[in-house]
C-alpha cells in the first residue's frame, strides 16, 4: 500500500475535464479510502483564448502546458488529460504515469433534426475545431460549409440547438462521458474517419522522479489501452508530431495480432494517404516500433507533401 496520505490532482476547468478527473479520483479513493485528494483547477492557454483557430497556435500542448508547469513546480502531484491533447514529446522530468481503459475513440455527428452527414442540405454549416475532421467532412460532403468552432462541448451543442450550425463533429467518448449519447445522430466508423491519435483515452501525467506517486497511480494503467495509444502517438511522432495537418490513427487488437491504421489528408479533403500495419505487440516497445514503421511507410508514399500543405 502507498505511504502517501494526500495527493493533489491538476485538471482543466471544463465540465468534461472535471468529469474525467472525478473518474480518476473515484478510482483512487476506492483503492485507498483514507487517501485525501485535492483537485486543483488550472486554466490553460487554450482555455483562455477561445477565439483563435487551433491551427494558429504556434506552440504545442495548448491544453496541457500550464498543467505541466504546475507539475514541474511541485504544486500538483498528477495531471489528468485527454490524451489526444498531449504532445508526442513530454517535457524532461515528466512521464505518462497511467492510461485508463479507453472509451470509444470514434468521432460522432450531432445535428439538427438528427440528420446524418449524408442527409444534410447542400451548404449546411458544419462546425469543428479539427483539421482532421474538416478534411473528413469535405471528403464525404464537399458541398457543405465547414467552419471553425471553439468552446467546450456544451457550447458546441448549444450552437447547433440555436441554429448557428446545422451540425458539429465531436468525440463520441466526450458525448458518452457527459451523458449525452442520445444526442448523437451518427457515429463514424474508423474505416471512414480515423480518429485523432489517443482519442478516447484519459491520461495521467506525473513527475518521473516521484516514485511514490507513480506507484500510487500505477494500478490505473490499462496495458492494452497504453499499447494502442503508444502506437498511435509513435505514428504521429514519425510524421513530425506537431504538424498542422489532418492526421488520424487507430490501433486495435485483432485476435493474436495488433493492427494500426493511419492516414494524413489535405485540409480540404482533396488528397489522402493511408496505410496499415499488423504485427505482434507484447510490450510498449513493440507498440512504439509498429507505429514508427507505419509512419515511415506513409512518408515513403509521399506524406511529406501533405505535411507542408
Amino acid at each position: 500500500m502507498s505511504s502517501i496520505e494526500k495527493i493533489v490532482v491538476g485538471t482543466r476547468g471544463s465540465r468534461l475535464a472535471q468529469v474525467q478527473t472525478r473518474l480518476v479520483v473515484a478510482a483512487l479513493q476506492q483503492r485507498l479510502p483514507r487517501l485525501e485528494v485535492e483537485v486543483s483547477t488550472v486554466k490553460t492557454g487554450g482555455d483562455r483564448d477561445k477565439a483563435s483557430p487551433f491551427a494558429s497556435f504556434a506552440e504545442k500542448g495548448i491544453f496541457v502546458k500550464e498543467l505541466e508547469e504546475e507539475l514541474l513546480a511541485g504544486r500538483i502531484d498528477i495531471a489528468v488529460h485527454s490524451l489526444k491533447d498531449m504532445p508526442t514529446e513530454l517535457p524532461d522530468r515528466l512521464t505518462l504515469a497511467a492510461v485508463l481503459p479507453r472509451e470509444s475513440p470514434l468521432d460522432s455527428l450531432v445535428s439538427r433534426e438528427n440528420k446524418l452527414l449524408s442527409g444534410l442540405d447542400s451548404g449546411a454549416r458544419v462546425g469543428t475545431g479539427s483539421l482532421r475532421r474538416r478534411a473528413f467532412v469535405l471528403r464525404k460532403r464537399p458541398d457543405v460549409e465547414v467552419n471553425e468552432i471553439r468552446g467546450n462541448l456544451d457550447t458546441r451543442l448549444r450552437k447547433v440547438h440555436d441554429g448557428q450550425y446545422e451540425a458539429v463533429v465531436v468525440s463520441q467518448a466526450a458525448m458518452l462521458r457527459m451523458g449525452k449519447a442520445s444526442s448523437i445522430a451518427e457515429v463514424f466508423p474508423a474505416a471512414e474517419c480515423l480518429p485523432a491519435p489517443g482519442q478516447g483515452a484519459i491520461a495521467i501525467e506525473a513527475r518521473s522522479d516521484s516514485e511514490a506517486v507513480l506507484e500510487l497511480v500505477g494500478f490505473l494503467d490499462h496495458p492494452y489501452s497504453r499499447n494502442e495509444v503508444v502506437a498511435e502517438r509513435s505514428f504521429l511522432a514519425a510524421l513530425g508530431g506537431g504538424c498542422r495537418v489532418p492526421v488520424g490513427s487507430l490501433a486495435t487488437r485483432k485476435g493474436e495480432e495488433f493492427e494500426i491504421r493511419g492516414d494524413i489528408s489535405a485540409p480540404d479533403g482533396s488528397r489522402r494517404i493511408a496505410g496499415e500495419m499488423r504485427g505482434q505487440v507484447k510490450c510498449v516497445e513493440d507498440a512504439e516500433n509498429i507505429g514508427v514503421a507505419l509512419g515511415q511507410e506513409l512518408l515513403a508514399k509521399g506524406a511529406k507533401e501533405l505535411l507542408s500543405w
